[in-house]
C-alpha cells in the first residue's frame, strides 16, 4: 500500500480509503462477521483510512468501527461527519443513551421514499451546539477519545459563511475531541463551490466527488488546495456503478488484461493531481481484494489516462 501525508496534517493515509456508509447493513450474524473480517483484513493489508458519518444507519456504522478497532485505535485514521442527522435523533442519542438498534426501531429510515429524503434535507442542521452534541455521540460510538478527521457533511453555502461554525470546530480541536476538520462537499457541488469551501478557516481536508464520469475541475482546485496545505479526498470513483455500463467501457481502447475495469478506474483516480486518498465503499472480501488489486502493476499510461477521462468526463 502507498501512503500520502494529508496536507498540513500529521496524518499519513493509505491511498485507498475504506468507505463505511453501508457496513452496518448486515442482514444477519454471518454477514456481520464477514464485514468485520473485511474491516480487519483491510487494516492488516495496509488500509488505515476509514470514513463514516453519524447519519449512516443512525450511527450503527460508527458503532461497528468502534467495536472492531477499539484495541487498534492508534493504527487507524477514523473520519466522521455531522450535519445531516436530525435533531430528534441527536437528542435521543445524548439524553436517553439509546443503542443504534433501538434508535432504528424508534425512528426507521425510509430510504426509498422521496418525500422522506426531502425531509432529511430540511432537517440538516449545523448549529454550533448541535455539532458539539454530534461529536460527543460519535466519540462514544467509535469508542475513542478523538476523531482524526471531522467533516461538515454536505454543508450549504450559508453554513460555510457562518463563522460560529468554524469557531466551534476550532474549540473542539483545542479540546482534543477532533484532530483535524474539513468539508465533505455535496455530491452536486461545482468547482466554484469547492473553491469557496477551501476559503473556510482552519480546514485541513476537502472531500469531493472524483470519477471519470463526473468530477470537479481538479486542475483549478489542486493548486489552491496545495497552496493552503489542504488535502483532497476523492469519493465515488465508480459513480454509483454507472461507469460500468458496457457502452462506456468498450470504446476506451484500454487494456484490461492487467486490471479489471473497476481496478482501472480506481487506479486512475489515485493518479490524478493532488488526490491524496481515493475513497471507495466496501462490504466484502471480494470488494476489498479487487480494490487492493488496483495498486498492483505499473501505473496507467498517459494515453490511457487521456482516453479514460476524455471519453467519460463531460465538463
Amino acid at each position: 500500500m502507498e501512503y500520502r501525508r494529508l496536507g498540513r496534517t500529521d496524518l499519513d493515509a493509505s491511498r485507498i480509503g475504506f468507505g463505511c456508509s453501508r457496513i452496518a447493513q448486515a442482514s444477519g450474524a454471518s454477514e456481520r462477521r464477514a464485514i468485520v473480517c473485511t474491516l480487519e483484513t483491510a487494516l492488516d493489508r495496509g488500509i488505515n483510512f476509514f470514513d463514516t458519518a453519524d447519519s449512516y444507519d443512525h450511527g450503527a456504522s460508527e458503532a461497528l468501527l468502534g467495536d472492531v478497532f477499539r484495541r487498534q485505535r492508534d493504527r487507524v485514521i477514523l473520519c466522521s461527519k455531522a450535519g445531516y442527522r436530525s435533531w430528534p435523533l441527536l437528542a435521543l442519542d445524548r439524553w436517553a443513551r439509546l443503542s443504534p438498534s433501538v434508535m432504528r426501531r424508534l425512528m426507521p429510515l425510509r430510504r426509498t421514499n422521496r418525500a422522506s429524503r426531502a425531509g432529511r434535507e430540511r432537517r440538516r442542521n449545523f448549529e454550533p451546539g448541535r455539532l458539539t452534541i454530534a461529536v460527543e455521540g460519535s466519540l462514544r460510538r467509535l469508542r475513542t477519545d478523538r476523531v482524526d478527521v471531522f467533516y461538515l457533511h454536505s454543508p450549504p453555502p450559508d453554513v460555510l459563511a457562518d463563522g460560529r461554525v468554524f469557531e466551534t470546530l476550532q474549540r473542539l480541536k483545542q479540546k482534543g475531541w477532533i484532530r483535524h476538520y474539513g468539508i465533505s462537499c455535496a455530491e452536486r457541488s461545482t468547482t466554484q463551490d469547492v473553491l469557496a469551501a477551501l476559503r473556510c478557516p482552519g480546514i485541513s481536508i476537502v472531500q469531493v466527488m472524483v470519477s471519470p464520469l463526473e468530477s470537479v475541475d481538479l486542475e483549478k482546485i489542486a493548486p489552491r488546495a496545495a497552496e493552503l496545505g489542504v488535502a483532497i479526498v476523492g469519493r465515488q470513483p465508480f459513480h454509483r456503478g454507472a461507469i460500468f455500463e458496457p457502452r462506456r467501457l468498450t470504446k476506451l481502447q484500454i487494456d484490461y488484461s492487467r486490471r479489471t475495469p473497476a481496478q482501472t478506474v480506481l487506479r486512475s483516480v489515485t493518479q490524478l493531481p493532488r488526490v491524496d486518498v481515493a475513497l471507495v465503499g466496501m462490504r466484502s472480501m471480494e470488494h476489498l481484494e479487487e480494490n487492493l488489486g488496483s495498486m498492483a502493476g505499473p501505473a496507467l499510461s498517459g494515453g490511457e489516462m487521456s482516453r479514460l477521462y476524455a471519453e467519460m468526463l463531460k465538463r
